[in-house]
């Protein structure tokens, strides 16, 4: 039977992308996955070719509190408020979508244009989830995992991808055909879409940030080109690793949750 392997989030759109072992999905995504969306000097998303500049920070966040802790690469940690303030502003999101947010307490953007040499605006999404690209889940299998591996000559890791479920599985690619299924994982059940289009953070290394795996164009010998989903970016698609998925229900999942397959409907 096929069990959740791993679970990842990252509080911090380009930032380190953390492992967790259990996390409450709601219907826009893991809970506090991407709440905060990291600015370039033109008040744009930094991006995708910026990102792993910013992969050695680790942002934590307490909800509760609302306070956020970076740990830098160095070890020094900082803490400060996550609080959102000032006037709400509308957020060009890549051209998908418009985006509610506010500004972030404190001096993080201080912090983070002196860490990064550029200038770098933190703002926090008003509506939960506002931060994620496009379906509220991504998930692969390890098969596909260590498939991609084998093709390259070396282990590749799985934080690469930022997916939020990693699924145990004997048999590489299995999650391609299961397009319209649904996956009843712990308490929450999903339903798969389409293949992800993958870009240059993937060739990131997920704690230095160095772009050094090639790993689209190796995707890019075996792997069809896909399109996003629902229409979004038309002119854009790019070899496919992992898959969205919607969620039907909310809830709790954990890391050795058994995973259900049922067929979509016909």
């Amino acid at each position: 039977m096929m069990k959740v392997k791993d679970i990842g989030m990252t509080f911090v759109k380009c930032t380190r992308f953390l492992s967790v072992d259990t996390a409450r999905i709601e219907t826009h995504g893991v809970d506090g996955d991407r709440e905060f969306i990291l600015l370039d000097q033109h008040g744009a998303p930094m991006p995708s070719h910026h990102h792993g500049l910013f992969a050695p920070l680790a942002f934590h966040f307490d909800p509760a509190t609302e306070r956020l802790t970076l740990t830098f690469p160095d070890g020094r940690t900082v803490e400060g408020s996550g609080a959102g303030s000032g006037a709400t502003m509308a957020l060009d999101y890549m051209g998908m979508r418009m985006v509610d947010v506010r500004d972030v307490d404190g001096n993080w953007n201080q912090l983070l244009t002196e860490y990064a040499g550029r200038p770098v605006r933190m703002v926090r999404s008003i509506r939960a989830g506002g931060g994620i690209d496009v379906l509220p889940i991504t998930f692969f299998t390890t098969a596909s995992l260590r498939n991609l591996s084998a093709k390259m000559g070396q282990a590749v890791d799985a934080r690469r991808f930022r997916a939020n479920l990693v699924i145990d599985h004997d048999q590489p690619f299995a999650e391609d055909g299961w397009e319209g299924c649904t996956l009843r994982i712990g308490e929450v059940l999903l339903r798969v879409r389409s293949g992800v289009p993958r870009c240059v953070v993937t060739q990131c290394h997920p704690e230095t940030g160095a772009n050094d795996m090639a790993v689209v164009p190796t995707l890019g010998k075996f792997r069809s080109r896909v399109h996003l989903p629902d229409g979004l970016m038309p002119s854009y698609s790019t070899p496919a690793f992992a898959s969205y998925a919607e969620v039907l229900e909310p809830g709790v999942v954990k890391r050795g949750d058994h995973v259900q397959l049922t067929a979509a409907p016909h």
